[in-house]
């Protein structure tokens, strides 16, 4: 690598750039796309769950990577000892060289530590207030709560059958099968059921159409031309209602 590039690495690189998810991510991504307050609350509980266990593994990597250092620098007060012969002090000058350069690693490896400590830090900072905000709109209920998960089911299944619609996709097998389950009052099962009931008026009738329209070429078959020639006018009226 030459001089020139890693002055221009060093330089781009020292950038403040955070090593977390950005507040517009928590807040839209990962709070904000649950469909109720309730999810929302339960999705901060979560995601401070899974942040403070990070923190607490992080911390206890920084305590051995401490202990680490300290070892090395207990190692390199023996390296003082006064010696005479040649190889003895090559030996220990290579022994310190490998020692500065361990600990020259385990001081960076510290640093990262202490910003990814740093970072998660801030990602719960912002999700305890993001909490806190929603517990003054709605306080936090049991993730059993019968009426809490009935809305959450109601509103999430709605929006992904509402999309699919908008999109022109045909709804999901799976997901109308899902919706069916659902409470009988909620309103996306009672829009499932209503497209339900168009769609099999609509069978019955193409049915019925196919029906009458065998009977009218058996009876054809029987009439005269004049007596055809009413048929078709009335075939062509019921096609056309």
């Amino acid at each position: 690598m030459t001089i020139e590039l890693n002055e221009e690495i060093e330089r781009i690189t020292s950038k403040d750039l955070k090593e977390r998810h950005s507040y517009f991510q928590l807040q839209h991504f990962l709070i904000g796309k649950e469909p109720t307050i309730q999810s929302k609350l339960w999705r901060c509980v979560k995601e401070l769950k899974a942040r403070k266990e990070t923190i607490d593994a992080i911390k206890l990597e920084i305590d051995e990577t401490n202990d680490d250092i300290e070892l090395i620098n207990i190692q390199m007060l023996n390296n003082d000892l006064i010696v005479t012969s040649l190889p003895e002090i090559k030996k220990r000058e290579i022994g310190i060289r490998k020692s500065d350069r361990r600990k020259h690693g385990l001081e960076i490896q510290l640093e990262n530590l202490k910003n990814r400590l740093q970072n998660t830090e801030e990602e719960c900072l912002f999700i305890v207030a993001s909490f806190n905000s929603l517990e003054k709109i709605e306080k936090l209920k049991p993730q059993d709560d019968f009426n809490a998960q009935k809305e959450y089911w109601s509103e999430k299944l709605g929006q992904e059958y509402n999309l699919r619609l908008l999109l022109g996709l045909p709804p999901d097998i799976e997901m109308i099968k899902t919706i069916l389950a659902l409470n009988s009052d909620s309103p996306v099962k009672m829009d499932v059921i209503d497209l339900i009931s168009s769609i099999q008026e609509k069978i019955e009738a193409r049915n019925k159409q196919k029906e009458f329209e065998k009977i009218i070429d058996k009876t054809k078959e029987k009439q005269k031309p004049e007596d055809i020639q009413r048929l078709n006018k009335e075939l062509e009226e019921r096609n056309d209602i």
